[in-house]
């Protein structure tokens, strides 16, 4: 099994929680998240954005305040997605070299769906890198990996996306919106 070293990594788990819960295992799996990262010399930080009912805000919330942060990566963790500690280490380990990672979860509803449309090569053969993870072209956001790079570069070059929040009383960017792409309507996760 290939080794990776996290050492020196600062990663910011932002959860975006409309009514302030969280569930209970993922609750104890970010405990022993702290514990764990803390052993592998990962600097972590928790926070969190309740009372939003606009997922997109929250979202582009917790991006400036990881901003405004020292950390490296920042994870999204949705309130109703189910996590454990050793999945996350596995997605920072597998995230190195890569600008966006994410792990399948699935959507809420009776038919257990997930959040995914495939990559495929032009074969019409799904892609994996040499740790297993699957290309891509789009994915659900609740439980993602992105590097600060990324996010600095959209800003830079989308300035016109700056907008004023009154909560904060600063400039948040419309890094993740609503928005219709050839005659279809993408959500916040997709369009991004």
């Amino acid at each position: 099994e290939k080794s990776f070293n996290l050492a020196g990594r600062k990663l910011m788990v932002c959860i975006p929680a409309y009514d302030s819960k969280l569930n209970i295992d993922s609750a104890f799996a970010l405990a022993n998240l702290a514990v764990q990262a803390g052993n592998l010399g990962v600097k972590l930080y928790l926070t969190h954005l309740s009372g939003c009912s606009l997922i997109t805000k929250a979202r582009n919330g917790l991006v400036m305040d990881f901003l405004a942060s020292d950390a490296d990566t920042l994870l999204f963790v949705d309130a109703d997605v189910v996590v454990n500690a050793d999945a996350i280490l596995r997605l920072m380990a597998l995230s190195i070299g890569k600008d966006i990672t994410a792990g399948i979860y699935p959507r809420r509803g009776m038919d257990r769906k997930f959040f995914l449309d495939f990559y495929l090569d032009g074969d019409n053969a799904l892609e994996f890198d040499e740790n297993g993870m699957m290309r891509v072209n789009r994915i659900g956001t609740g439980f993602m990996m992105i590097q600060r790079h990324v996010l600095e570069t959209m800003i830079k070059n989308n300035p016109q996306w700056g907008y004023y929040n009154n909560v904060n009383e600063r400039t948040d960017y419309a890094i993740f919106d609503l928005g219709i792409v050839d005659n279809e309507y993408y959500g916040e996760d997709y369009l991004f």
